[in-house]
């Protein structure tokens, strides 16, 4: 098994040039120099943009000024150098006018602008015709041959409004702009004013095949990788390439309609740049197929994606298992001698070398790591090479950021996991003590968001690893100091105590949980009153009105269709118990749209009360099953000049086919016997089986535990107690009231901190929780007080979890306990 990364050459056709970022004045120029060494200690250097023709631009290096034809003799260099020349705009005779800067006035390449070429050169490297071979040049022509479209030829329709709307409002307005400085929220505010302007303008784009180099042109801001042993080479840095929004606004619309045709057809086992795939699938998947090996022995990632699925098609061809994720590619051989897994290898090794130089990709050997995966305790090492390179044997091998090892004991992925969150924890307990610092939400809100990403991260992949006591204890340490904070308890309470209060699942069970865990626009309008309702409803030929119900644990749908004032059909659905009512409501709407392409009317109103199916349905990129097949019977009505058009309506207003479907719905979900229409189980109903199986474990463990028997007089249950500590206001006092670790004479004693542990009641009795707040004869009246209120309820050992469970009486006892305690405490401090 081994991981490789592309180099990824062509990916963008992003215009460059060393110039400074805009028209700065002079002073800034005199000023460069002095805040050079600070841009440099901060990771950054940027390439501006392409200056405009005509106007006056500067080229600073080490104080020095270029005019704009000195400016030209640099880029024309750097052209023959193989830097950015190439793609400067402008065609080659006049390249061949520009001048040359003066020999002297050019600083060596460890200079400014040395640097700042290299980085160009090794980010945006020319794609130059001179070293084409026979394949290449055969792409070029067939390129040229599809990008001499005839006149009047269209290829694809025009974008719609509605494609404009999508693209603008996916935009963060908090992103960095390009080089105009217009940001998101700015170009869409320009384009909401006159959308028909800009919409003709990219459709004009469209028919000519045409996207402006302007938008092209990008400030490339150059950052450091973290944690890199040398800062002298370009491959320590990073860039960021900064686009105007508004070219960002037509390429997204562009890689839309490509994603709607490419994405069902791409390699399946390419993980990257995919709707709902993500490193976790990629990494689970990979794990599952070497546990089978050893039982039987923006525009650029979609075009990334076309780039790399014939590679991963061909290797499926020959046999050969291989995934990727974007440009990270693993590749698994498993056989029964090393010599032959050696051949099978280096075969694929020669396949996707020559696939590489075939499309002027590089790949890295040297960055190409390899690992044995076998039981056997003795083993020959198979020799592995690519291009002449050998590629290195290593005991584990870092893919996605899940460290697979050899054994996949997965014990030095955890160990890491584990190091980063404990780093957290020592900053976070600085400001997080018993009595004072950080809220407990606040806590929470880390904990969920920072820590537990880190630590569970692809857990679905080593979640096995769990049942070995060293992970186990690795995770227990580190989530257990997160839940005292989280419950302001001392150091000395104990995993169960301190994570039940704390109100989280150990995270042992939340790995097992994540282990089992052509367009047309689609649009709806919202009828909020009877008004609006007859205005509209009355103007179609066919009324289809939609609801789903669930009811004593049954599910139904059903369709209600009327013609002008009476209903003309109905039809009632089944579905099992375990399905929402919202796969009701999106299966009524399904069926509704297939009626209206059945039908031999001609225009149809779906009416439904469920806003969440109807967005659903007009999401084109919601991939749900029920709604997709909608959209496609709403496309097919379309072809077929159908005017279908979505309604919300509200529930129980009144109207008679709402109510009438209302009524079928419940008819089908209480009576109906047959075999369901609908069968497929939700995601939410098989996380909550699981989350139940994992508390129901939880729940076993704790009870059998030999810790926490304070907290068990309170909280018996962990399964119980998970709903009820939410409830309840997480304090200082409450922590030592629910553990019995805190200001106790007992808990003290045992510390040498307290010359003996009795209660000042009794010498011959140690004064714990249950002591003082059942028995102590100094606090007898406030405890008859709190069996008054509890309205004849005995206030004894045996029931004090049931009064804490109940709403009624939890606030009566919880004060009368804070109250005991609060005071037993302050006596103790004195």
């Amino acid at each position: 098994m081994f991981g490789n990364h592309a180099n990824k050459e062509d990916e963008k056709e992003t215009h460059h040039s060393v110039v400074d970022r805009g028209a700065r004045r002079d002073e800034e120029a005199r000023s460069h120099q002095q805040t050079q060494d600070q841009e440099r200690s901060a990771g950054a250097e940027s390439v501006g943009r392409q200056p405009v023709p005509g106007t006056k631009r500067k080229l600073y290096e080490g104080g020095q000024k270029c005019t704009d034809g000195e400016l030209e003799g640099v880029l024309r260099e750097a052209e023959q150098g193989g830097g950015l020349g190439g793609n400067l705009p402008g065609n080659e005779d006049d390249r061949k006018k520009r001048r040359r800067c003066a020999p002297a006035q050019r600083r060596s390449s460890s200079g400014c602008g040395g640097s700042v070429e290299l980085l160009a050169e090794t980010f945006y490297p020319e794609d130059r015709e001179d070293d084409d071979d026979s394949d290449h040049c055969r792409t070029r022509q067939l390129a040229k041959l599809v990008n001499a479209c005839g006149d009047g030829e269209q290829h694809d329709p025009p974008f719609t409004l509605s494609e404009l709307q999508r693209s603008i409002s996916s935009f963060n307005p908090k992103k960095a702009p390009g080089a105009d400085g217009f940001t998101a929220d700015i170009c869409s505010r320009a384009i909401n004013c006159n959308p028909g302007y800009f919409l003709s303008l990219i459709n004009r784009c469209l028919a000519y095949h045409h996207f402006p180099k302007t938008w092209k042109e990008a400030t490339v801001v150059v950052l450091r990788k973290p944690g890199k042993d040398k800062y002298t080479v370009p491959k320590s840095y990073r860039p960021i390439g900064l686009l105007p929004v508004l070219g960002k606004v037509f390429e997204k619309m562009l890689v839309a309609r490509l994603k709607f045709h490419l994405l069902p057809r791409i390699s399946t086992r390419q993980y990257g740049f995919r709707p709902q795939r993500s490193t976790k699938d990629s990494l689970f998947t990979l794990v599952k197929n070497i546990r089978a090996k050893l039982e039987s022995s923006i525009g650029g990632p979609i075009l990334w994606n076309l780039l790399l699925d014939p590679l991963l098609k061909q290797l499926e061809a020959r046999g050969d298992y291989c995934q990727a994720f974007a440009d990270d590619v693993v590749m698994l051989f498993d056989g029964g001698t090393a010599l032959e897994i050696e051949q099978q290898a280096n075969a694929a090794l020669e396949h996707v070398r020559a696939w590489g130089v075939k499309n002027k990709l590089k790949f890295a050997p040297h960055k190409t790591s390899a690992m044995v995966i076998t039981r056997k305790l003795k083993y020959d090492t198979p020799r592995l090479a690519m291009g002449g390179i050998d590629i290195g044997m290593s005991k584990e091998v870092k893919i996605l950021g899940l460290t697979i090892d050899a054994g996949l004991t997965f014990n030095s992925h955890v160990a890491g996991a584990c190091k980063k969150a404990i780093a957290i924890y020592k900053h976070l307990a600085r400001s997080a003590r018993v009595s004072w610092g950080l809220h407990p939400e606040v806590v929470r809100s880390i904990y969920t968001a920072v820590v537990e990403p880190i630590v569970l991260y692809a857990a679905s992949a080593w979640a096995p690893a769990v049942n070995k006591l060293g992970i186990r204890k690795q995770l227990n340490v580190v989530q257990r100091g997160f839940a005292q904070k989280l419950c302001r308890a001392h150091r000395t309470v104990s995993l169960h105590s301190a994570l039940l209060l704390a109100g989280i699942l150990p995270s042992i069970f939340e790995c097992v949980k994540l282990l089992h865990s052509e367009q047309t626009t689609v649009e709806f309008s919202s009828l909020v009153d009877e008004e609006q309702y007859n205005n509209h409803a009355f103007n179609y030929d066919v009324r289809i009105f939609t609801d789903g119900s669930k009811i004593e644990g049954k599910v139904g749908a059903a369709l209600s269709l009327w013609d002008s004032a009476t209903e003309i059909k109905s039809k009632k659905l089944v579905l099992p118990s375990y399905c929402t009512v919202y796969q009701a409501e999106l299966l009524a709407l399904q069926r509704a749209a297939g009626e209206a392409l059945n039908s031999e009317k001609t225009t149809f109103g779906i009416f439904s009360d469920s806003m969440a199916a109807l967005q659903t349905v007009a999401n084109p990129t919601s991939p749900h099953p029920l709604a997709v097949e909608a959209r496609n019977a709403l496309r097919h009505c379309a072809s077929q000049n159908k005017r279908v058009s979505l309604f919300w309506i509200k529930a129980h207003a009144g109207l008679e086919g709402n109510e009438r479907a209302d009524y079928l719905a419940k008819e089908a979900a209480l009576r109906s016997k047959r075999r369901p229409d609908y069968d497929r189980c939700p995601v939410s109903f098989v996380r909550g089986r699981i989350r139940m199986d994992t508390i129901s474990e939880w729940d076993a463990r704790y009870k059998s535990g030999d810790t926490a028997s304070i907290t068990k007089l309170f909280f018996p249950s962990a399964a119980a107690a998970y709903s009820t500590v939410r409830k309840i206001e997480t304090s200082s006092i409450t922590t030592q009231l629910f553990t019995g670790h805190g200001g106790f004479s007992e808990y003290l004693y045992r510390f040498k901190l307290r010359g003996n542990p009795s209660c000042p009641c009794d010498s011959t009795v140690e004064e714990t929780v249950p002591h003082v707040i059942f028995a102590c004869p100094v606090y007898a009246r406030a405890r008859h007080e709190v069996e008054q209120r509890l309205e004849g309820e005995k206030f004894v050992p045996q029931d004090i979890h049931k009064h804490i469970k109940k709403a009624k009486t939890r606030n009566v006892v919880l004060d009368f306990c804070k109250h005991v305690v609060s005071q037993v405490i302050a006596k103790n401090k004195s």
